[in-house]
């Protein structure tokens, strides 16, 4: 069964479930967004007597936009970049799980490694000595 469910995979079908999910994740935060942008006036016009209550010195309206407003922007944004993430992550293990181990691995791969076990092998190679100014002086005068 599970050598059948291999030849099934379809990266493409898991990038577009992922792009659906990440589309609708945009659009639940953003109607979040929205509504508070739209319901502050709302309120104020609808419900003025709770826009006017007093809280820490302002009103409610005043709170929500000078005080709450980025703090609020913050977190939405916050919780879409971390629910984002872990959309990608399942995807990468979803991947994961499918890859075929019998694939031969990229030309490219073979090469670096070997310039690996190369680099591993070879000895560090240290600077040339910096000549101090006195034996510059001792050169020159043997010169002459």
């Amino acid at each position: 069964m599970r050598e059948g469910a291999e030849r099934s995979f379809d990266p493409e079908a898991v990038l577009q479930r992922v792009m659906r999910r990440q589309a609708g994740l945009s659009l639940r935060i953003a109607a979040v967004f929205i509504l508070l942008l739209v319901g502050l006036p709302l309120t104020n016009l609808y419900l003025p007597e709770l826009a006017g209550i007093r809280t820490g010195g302002f009103t409610l309206t005043w709170l929500f936009l000078g005080v709450l407003f980025f703090p609020i922007t913050w977190l939405l944004s916050t919780a879409f970049v971390n629910r984002s993430n872990e959309i990608e992550a399942e995807l990468a293990a979803e991947i994961g799980r499918h890859e075929r181990p019998h694939e031969p691995p990229h030309p490219l791969e073979e090469v670096l490694e070997e310039e690996q076990d190369d680099l591993a092998i070879a000895p560090p190679v240290s600077p040339p000595p910096t000549p101090s100014p006195s034996s510059l002086r001792d050169d020159e005068e043997g010169e002459k």
